[in-house]
């Protein structure tokens, strides 16, 4: 299972963050659901089942801002950023 930004990441063998709300209006939602339900029924290499630790993302988003990208240059082929995009945070 290859990691995914902003979704989850392994913390140490066999276990991981979860990006996570339970605010079923959050765009978030169906995302971190599917993934948990997907990554639930992995094992890790030793066939232990993976550890999931929900990681709540706050109730109001935290995007980037006209300040955040000012004087900021993107190299060729770097993904790029606008204004308004959600970026990945936690309560933690």
């Amino acid at each position: 299972m290859k990691p995914l930004d902003n979704l989850y990441r392994f913390v140490r063998p066999g276990e991981l963050l979860l990006a996570w709300t339970d605010d079923e209006n959050d765009p978030q939602y169906v995302r971190s659901h599917m993934a948990y339900e997907i990554l639930s029924s992995q094992k890790d290499a030793k066939g232990r089942p993976i550890k999931i630790h929900k990681l709540p993302i706050p109730h109001i988003p935290v995007c980037i801002t006209e300040e955040d990208l000012k004087g900021y240059e993107f190299e060729e082929g770097e993904d790029t950023r606008e204004v308004g995009e959600r970026l990945a945070a936690s309560l933690y």
